[in-house]
């Protein structure tokens, strides 16, 4: 389901989780640190045997992620009813900006997939997300936050995302 780095020089990707659930229970847990950098990071998807990270390396995608920068959470709750999702509050948080939020697939999605796949789900969701977040080797900062910063977790109960086009008449 995922995959862990040290940091963000790492090229050595981990197993980190194998289901979902394991991933939100790992997500769940936001540390408090000195610097942003200090932070490990994770990426949803699985590596061939022995790869290193980069695109090359990745074999599937798991999960489709928001790097959500410009607005809240809630431009996001009409597309996320009724999906599993977790939403986590990033380094940069503030009112309506660092926000990450992690929907799980029903189906693996092959890399060479992935780019197209990507497009549809970036606009089911209204084309809120980074688009740096296309690169299927993307990694992202576990949650953490700055000493005394706000910060938070949820988690939305639901079903895993088909492929979004069964999705299109949902409001």
């Amino acid at each position: 389901m995922a995959v862990g780095f040290d940091s963000v020089t790492s090229v050595q990707p981990y197993p980190l989780t194998e289901t979902w659930d394991a991933l939100v229970a790992v997500l769940k847990v936001h540390r408090e640190q000195e610097s942003k950098e200090d932070g490990n990071l994770w990426s949803p998807v699985s590596y061939h045997d022995g790869a290193t990270r980069g695109l090359g390396g990745v074999d599937k995608v798991e999960a489709f992620v928001l790097d959500v920068d410009e607005v809240g959470l809630a431009a996001l709750r009409p597309r996320l009813n009724g999906l599993a999702y977790i939403a986590y509050s990033t380094w940069s948080f503030g009112s309506l900006s660092g926000i990450n939020v992690v929907v799980p697939f029903a189906q693996a999605v092959a890399v060479w997939k992935w780019s197209a796949m990507w497009g549809v789900c970036h606009d089911y969701f209204g084309r809120l997300g980074e688009v740096s977040c296309r690169d299927a080797s993307r990694m992202f900062y576990r949650p953490h936050h700055a000493v005394g910063a706000q910060y938070f977790v949820e988690v939305g109960c639901g079903d895993y995302l088909e492929p979004p086009s069964r999705h299109r008449n949902r409001t």
